[in-house]
């Protein structure tokens, strides 16, 4: 079984196409989407125990919030795609398992984005989030 992976190295890139990615500077975590399933309600009066039956309808891969440095130029261009309603793509590449020699596994996924600095106090470091709101299936490839 392999070691626990530690996210130091870890990197998130964005652009407008799902082949070409730009690395987002100064990032602190990595987010993930999560599938987040609908389940519709299909009980009848043939439905067995007095139980309600349930049968898996849409998913939907949720928001999440990406929080990372401030910059003056990360912010320029997520407010441009923001107030665009540009169609992000992003490219997660977690830290290689220590089972893994060529790359770790890796997240695509696109969303629409809301960056939202925050408030800053003296002496401390300037941060933001991307809130990123999914759009879409999203894919993940095993590391190697």
């Amino acid at each position: 079984m392999p070691d626990p992976i530690i996210i130091l190295g870890a990197t998130t890139g964005w652009g407008t196409t799902s082949t070409s990615f730009t690395a987002i500077p100064r990032c602190t975590a990595v987010v993930l989407p999560v599938t987040e399933t609908e389940y519709v309600e299909t009980t009848d009066l043939d439905s067995p125990g007095n139980f309600r039956e349930y049968k898996p309808g849409l998913r939907d891969g949720g928001t999440v919030t990406l929080p990372m440095r401030y910059t003056p130029d990360t912010m320029e261009l997520a407010k441009s795609y923001s107030d665009d309603g540009t169609l992000i793509w992003f490219e997660s590449e977690l830290t290689k398992a220590s089972d893994q020699t060529t790359v770790g596994d890796v997240y695509l996924y696109s969303g629409h984005i809301s960056p939202q600095p925050q408030d800053g106090q003296q002496g401390a470091a300037l941060d933001m989030n991307l809130e990123i709101r999914v759009s879409g299936q999203f894919w993940f490839t095993k590391g190697s």
